[in-house]
């Protein structure tokens, strides 16, 4: 009953949250070859079914962002948010990229100079907590974008000023007939309602230091 007869398709350029959907001039068949206009839009296709009654339209749910078929291109600058001293935690932003960026890869690097930096060792989350190693120097993130297409490109945040200690650098404990040793705070990282510290501790003593939170 009230079985369509036939069949009409009007294809549509929306927004990467599949809203503000306009229709795309000329794309009225049943497929859709994808355009160079179509990256950093998701599309989505209306149907309208026709009999002797009337017709009636529906639209499938929009598709994915589409990726371009080149790497992303860096369209806004990244930031590191946080403060550059022993023991804070640093966070990248993505920036803004074109070409259908769908994920992100981080690197965090130490320079000595505006033009000398590295690699640290591990350091490719989001966040970075700031280490004893880091003072003296400049921390930079390189924000590495992927699209669909198999393509990537790298961008890196400016650097940061100058890391500077955690108020003194080095927190002194004691244990009797012994001299002095000192313990070197050399990270922070919070992960949900837990803190875990590295650090180190230099000693003359072969009995073992013990150290007991506060």
């Amino acid at each position: 009953m009230n079985a369509p007869t036939s069949f009409a398709y009007q294809w549509q350029r929306c927004g990467t949250d599949g809203t503000g959907c306009a229709d795309i001039s000329g794309a009225a068949s049943q497929t859709y070859t994808l355009a160079s206009a179509d990256a950093d839009h998701t599309v989505r296709v209306q149907v309208t079914g026709k009999n002797a009654d009337g017709q009636a339209t529906a639209g499938s749910a929009p598709t994915t962002v589409v990726s371009s078929r080149s790497a992303p291109v860096s369209t806004g600058r990244r930031t590191v948010a946080g403060t550059p001293e022993v023991g804070e935690e640093l966070a990248a932003s993505n920036g803004t990229w074109s070409g259908g960026a769908t994920s992100f890869e981080y690197q965090w690097q130490r320079c000595t100079s505006s033009t000398s930096c590295a690699n640290v060792d591990g350091a490719t989350a989001r966040t970075y907590g700031v280490r004893t190693a880091d003072v003296g120097e400049t921390l930079r993130v390189g924000v590495t974008a992927h699209n669909t297409s198999g393509s990537t490109a790298t961008a890196y945040s400016d650097q940061t000023a100058t890391v500077t200690s955690n108020g003194g650098t080095t927190t002194v404990v004691t244990t009797r007939n012994n001299r002095r040793p000192s313990l070197a705070l050399i990270s922070v990282r919070r992960v949900g309602t837990q803190i875990f510290a590295r650090f180190r501790v230099c000693d003359d003593s072969t009995a073992r230091v013990r150290v007991t939170p506060a």
